[in-house]
């Protein structure tokens, strides 16, 4: 399933993006983090397709997109604040240049932060359990 960004829409059928964007912007940022967030919308089907990219920030736009699959009942608060606070992340922490001169995307600082966030294993237990179902 690919996704492309549509007009600006933060509020799903079931979970309100910019309101949770603000709680953690508030609880892990000090309000540092100056983006823009939105549903994408759903793309072509890719039959058998085994993963999902579940957010994305673009640096260009300051735009964090969130597949709009996490728009459903069955989706727990905390597995949207998880992706939310990731893609957050990447605005505080720039992707970057290793020595070698691979891209660094996700840095030791970054990988730090992302250890800050509560309750991290709940919500990725849950992805790992319900991949399918994010993926049907």
């Amino acid at each position: 399933m690919a996704y492309h960004v549509k007009k600006s829409v933060s509020k799903g059928v079931y979970h309100n993006l910019e309101l949770l964007y603000q709680q953690i912007n508030s609880l892990y940022f000090d309000n540092q983090i100056e983006a823009e967030i939105t549903w994408g919308r759903f793309g072509t089907y890719a039959p058998r397709k085994r993963s999902i990219r579940l957010g994305s920030y673009c640096s260009q736009k300051k735009r964090i997109l969130i597949h709009p699959a996490m728009d459903q009942a069955c989706v727990p608060r905390i597995c949207l604040e998880r992706v939310i606070h990731h893609e957050m992340l990447h605005q505080k922490f720039p992707a970057s240049k290793h020595p070698s001169g691979r891209r660094s995307v996700h840095g030791r600082q970054f990988k730090s932060a992302e250890q800050e966030f509560k309750n991290a294993e709940l919500a990725d237990a849950w992805f790992k359990d319900n991949l399918k179902r994010l993926l049907s």
